[in-house]
């Protein structure tokens, strides 16, 4: 069922402007646990508040019934873990005790 949902919003949704889907290469094989969609702001012209026309955005499709909300808030590189590289293992991945280059 998530594979068949995740077909049917692909084929569906590409024209729309703005609107950056997930990409899911040839040698692959996509869950589509989660649908993930980006915004193009610069491609709907959007230049200052985005988290509102985000926000504005999941709401309209929330109102449609179905669930959105935003996973991730911030890049990666500015999460607590990355930034303060105190990661599993002290300091794993960033660097691993015993390792000698």
């Amino acid at each position: 069922m998530l594979r068949a949902n995740g077909e049917y919003l692909q084929g569906n949704l590409n024209d729309i402007k703005g609107l950056i889907q997930p990409y899911e290469p040839e040698d692959c094989t996509h869950n589509w646990y989660n649908y993930n969609l980006r915004l193009d702001f610069d491609a709907l012209g959007i230049t200052d508040d985005k988290v509102r026309f985000r926000d504005a955005v999941c709401a309209a499709i929330a109102a449609e019934g179905v669930g959105c909300m935003v996973w991730q808030r911030f890049i990666l590189p500015k999460m607590t873990v990355f930034k303060a590289k105190n990661a599993y293992g002290n300091g794993f991945p960033w660097s691993i005790p015993g390792l000698h280059t």
